[in-house]
């Protein structure tokens, strides 16, 4: 009798680890599935863009900076124009890269002057 309670008991115990296994299985596949999806390399970018878009220090770093580099591209596009002249162009470049280093260094300050002058045209509109 008492060999067929310990089988029982043997039994049981067996089937509560095959249980147990199959559980841990379960949890493992799964944690496996979400590690796999977090290294594609499309959400590594995603989280990577959703990060930075959050931060606002980054932000404001990437858009002084495309401010800057616009500023740049336009005031040579206003100085040089179409001419093919090597010296007008080397001075249109010369000027790009310092008005685009200019603006991304100083923001703050381009964005005063902005609406200072922003105020002063419509304060001017606003007198007529």
């Amino acid at each position: 009798m008492e060999k067929s309670i310990e089988i029982f008991d043997l039994r049981s115990r067996i089937e509560l680890l095959e249980n147990q296994r199959k559980a841990e299985y379960l949890v493992l596949k799964s944690d496996f599935e979400c590690i796999l999806n977090s290294i594609k390399p499309t959400n590594i970018i995603k989280k990577t863009l959703r990060e930075v878009s959050t931060t606002t220090e980054i932000t404001d770093l990437m858009m002084s900076t495309s401010i800057g580099l616009a500023t740049g591209y336009i005031s040579k596009k206003i100085i040089v124009g179409k001419s093919i002249n090597p010296i007008k162009q080397l001075l249109g470049f010369m000027l790009q890269f310092s008005v685009a280093s200019a603006v991304t260094k100083h923001p703050q300050a381009i964005k005063a002057i902005g609406n200072y002058l922003i105020n002063r045209i419509f304060s001017i509109k606003n007198d007529k």
